[in-house]
């Protein structure tokens, strides 16, 4: 799937952000994991928050990032925490 606003979670601006720092579908973004696609969008100044964070997980696994379990949630969190340091 090459456009990746179709994809649970990602508009408009965030996939342009997406692009932006070379990430052009699904496939690339699953493959990058949430980690390294946060690591990528703060290393471009692209100031990526909890809620992106939440949207990018959710997105990977095909769900709305609300249904993420507290565990997930949890984690996630503490990757943008450590990110954003």
């Amino acid at each position: 799937m090459n456009n990746l606003s179709k994809v649970v979670n990602i508009g408009k601006s965030l996939e342009e952000k997406l692009n932006k720092v070379g990430i052009n579908s699904y496939e690339e973004l699953k493959y990058l994991g949430t980690n390294e696609v946060i690591i990528r969008l703060k290393n471009e100044g692209l100031e990526p928050c909890l809620n992106m964070s939440y949207a990018i997980e959710g997105a990977i696994k095909g769900v709305r990032w609300h249904g993420l379990s507290e565990g997930e949630k949890k984690r996630v969190r503490e990757i943008f925490e450590r990110v954003s340091q």
